[in-house]
């Protein structure tokens, strides 16, 4: 296994003492993609061909969202550390 270098340690650090915040903007990312729909994507009026199949199109959205990734992956990986830190 290699050594961290000093600056990966520094930020392994920052993460760490900063996991609330983390998990606050990864909640926060998440609604901003999902739940703050304020725009009628269907203009017209008449039925539209989009399927509704809405937590498909939630799941598509947030695999796609590069940031809200990142904020996941750095979430699980600190967690993951607790964890087994505390076993």
């Amino acid at each position: 296994m290699s050594k961290l270098s000093v600056a990966q340690s520094k930020t392994i650090e920052e993460y760490w003492s900063d996991i609330p915040s983390l998990k606050r903007q990864l909640k926060f990312r998440e609604w901003e993609l999902t739940e703050n729909k304020t725009t009628d994507e269907n203009i017209g009026g008449s039925k539209g061909n989009k399927i509704s199949d809405t937590t498909g199109q939630k799941a598509i959205l947030l695999a796609e969202d590069e940031r809200y990734q990142n904020l996941k992956m750095n979430v699980e990986a600190i967690e993951s550390v607790i964890k087994k830190v505390s076993e």
